[in-house]
């Protein structure tokens, strides 16, 4: 299949998902595929709390924009020797993937298969449900891929490359302590291996209300699991607290309510006052001067900064840790793009990636068919 037939075929995934998102909850039920998506977010919200609804909808959006038609034009303008000819390597990658919030694996998926490559998928069983939906109606469109899409139980038996279960290549995401095990376990292979990472905003006192109030969909959303979930902030000298909590108040009442979050924000304000450490309670989150990138669950850290060229140099410094930085300053976020390339975005942005904005910043089409 040429790369024209493929890009079109995620297209229509794009304008399914898009239908069933104006429909939803009222869906089509004879809709076979819109009666396996709504089964599917039902049944996954409810074997992990953390995946409500409302955030599986959101990755869903996400997707939708990221399959745009600006986002299809961008990846052929990036890729030109992936004309309506090329056919990849016909590689198999195996796909570990994270389960920290919902469809976390889509991108992967997405430019494993765009790439011309096949696609084995082991997903974590805190998200198994929704990527299967989407891969079955790819299949069904197109029974060409019925053989290049496979979901596996387990890693075991795919370590020696040998016979028709031979792979080519992995990518793995998951912990510092998981990322050491995919390190040795697969070394004999081409490795794309992801660690930890948190991600950043910098504030520089010219936010309105409706900017910080875009800021909280960077910091809650997914209850701040990603990474891309914004867990540090970086202010001013001088910049008002109270204006900054006021700001994003708005943006947390979707979990506000969540018992697990609350259990998290009960335990995280017991610590610091049985430290008679300091803290702004906000209410449903608090707020924490701390020089660490990433912060627990219901709590926000924030480092007071003077001058930008110091700022700047220690994030390049740790960019490593650092997945996506949020910024509405334009000067600042033109001069972290040129240091890597779409590592910036404006405030309320980071959750929605687009299409050549790659986890780590390395090009998963690229690294397939090296």
């Amino acid at each position: 299949m040429n790369l024209k037939k493929r890009l079109q075929l995620f297209e229509t995934l794009r304008d399914e998902i898009r239908g069933f998102l104006i429909s939803y909850p009222n869906v089509d039920e004879n809709n076979l595929f819109y009666f396996r998506l709504l089964n599917a977010i039902e049944q996954q919200s409810i074997e992990n709390k953390w995946f409500i609804p409302n955030f599986i909808l959101q990755s869903l959006e996400a997707i939708v924009e990221m399959l745009d038609q600006s986002g299809m034009d961008q990846l052929l303008s990036a890729y030109p020797n992936l004309n309506n000819e090329y056919s990849g390597k016909d590689e198999k990658v195996l796909v570990i993937s994270a389960g920290n919030i919902p469809l976390a694996a889509f991108h992967d998926f997405f430019s494993v298969l765009i790439s011309g490559n096949r696609y084995v998928g082991k997903l974590s069983s805190e998200d198994h449900l929704l990527l299967p939906v989407l891969a079955s109606r790819i299949i069904e469109l197109d029974p060409y891929f019925k053989d290049r899409i496979t979901f596996v139980e387990s890693i075991n038996g795919y370590k020696t490359a040998d016979g028709k279960s031979a792979l080519h290549k992995v990518i793995a995401t998951g912990s510092n302590n998981s990322a050491r095990y995919f390190d040795y376990y697969f070394s004999s292979y081409p490795l794309l291996l992801r660690k930890n990472r948190n991600s950043v905003a910098i504030l520089d006192g010219e936010e309105s209300l409706d900017d910080l109030l875009a800021l909280s969909k960077d910091v809650f959303t997914y209850f701040g699991m990603g990474c891309r979930s914004v867990s540090k902030l970086y202010i001013p000298t001088g910049y008002s607290i109270s204006r900054l909590i006021e700001g994003l108040l708005p943006g947390i009442e979707a979990i506000s309510d969540h018992h697990s979050y609350l259990n998290n924000l009960e335990y995280q304000k017991t610590v610091y006052l049985m430290n008679s450490s300091p803290f702004y309670d906000a209410g449903p989150f608090i707020l924490v001067e701390n020089s660490s990138l990433s912060s627990p669950i219901s709590v926000l850290y924030f480092e007071y900064y003077e001058d930008e060229d110091q700022l700047l140099a220690h994030l390049f410094d740790h960019s490593e840790h650092i997945q996506a930085v949020s910024t509405n300053n334009l000067s600042m976020r033109d001069r972290i793009n040129s240091f890597q390339s779409r590592w910036a975005v404006p405030l309320g942005r980071t959750q929605v990636p687009d299409i050549l904005s790659y986890p780590d910043g390395v090009d998963i089409i690229q690294f397939c068919n090296l």
